[in-house]
């Protein structure tokens, strides 16, 4: 019951509900009315994402909601590190976010259905610290090795276990991707490859680095002499 002009009021469950307003005058009058309410079930905003989640690499948030009474439209996510993100029906609702910095974040998705009705749902989410990929290399002529030295950072984190080597020449076949940490290779022509290095470290986490190298013709080697006789100056 409620004795407002223009009452508010939360329904537990769903249902039809025969709500009757009687108004009074200052003469003591009274009328009355009823109108069936009909209460539908609210969504229920709920989501998963990918772990290990590392900071640097793209952490995907996977909407679950359930839409219950009507369908859902509209996605909030927030990050929990000052940015969001809004989705609104037919977009996909499954969004990745890449964090700058390890930390624990509490991220919070917000959906809508067609009725106006929302819901939340907030899970805390630890970023880890990713490793920050690097390599050095020297110049290769063609038809000689260049050569790759590995100079990746752990940053904080656990040991880096994997090496992904990918050397832009895939006329080279199957020699154009390598798992050594310290590889070389001889590309197939002049000109300039991008080279990258994509390293994973204990945790699944990734990073990668991607540069240039120059391959130039090797120098012609050549000379010429004058027949002398033994023991003179050739």
């Amino acid at each position: 019951n409620s004795t407002e002009a223009d009452p508010q009021h939360i329904y537990t469950n769903q249902g039809i509900y025969n709500v009757n307003l009687t108004i009074t005058d200052t003469a003591g009058c009274t009328a009355s009315v009823s109108h069936f309410v009909n209460v539908v079930p609210g969504p229920i905003a709920m989501f998963s994402f990918t772990t290990p989640a590392c900071a640097g690499s793209d952490v995907q948030f996977t909407d679950i909601s359930v839409a219950a009474g009507s369908v859902i439209n509209t996605w909030h996510w927030d990050f929990g590190d000052g940015t969001d993100t809004t989705v609104t029906a037919p977009g996909n609702p499954n969004v990745t976010h890449i964090y700058a910095a390890e930390g624990l974040y509490t991220v919070t998705l917000t959906v809508t259905n067609l009725l106006g009705c929302d819901a939340s749902s907030s899970m805390n989410v630890m970023i880890s610290s990713g490793p920050i990929a690097g390599f050095s290399f020297e110049q290769g002529c063609l038809g000689t090795p260049a050569t790759f030295t590995d100079e990746s950072n752990p940053n904080g984190g656990p040991a880096i276990t994997q090496w992904l080597w990918n050397f832009g020449d895939p006329a080279s076949g199957v020699s154009n991707t390598s798992n050594l940490q310290n590889p070389a290779h001889i590309f197939t022509g002049t000109g300039t490859f991008d080279v990258t290095l994509t390293i994973t470290n204990l945790n699944n986490c990734t990073s990668f680095i991607t540069q240039q190298i120059i391959v130039n013709e090797a120098p012609e080697v050549d000379y010429t002499w004058q027949a002398a006789c033994a023991e003179s100056l050739t």
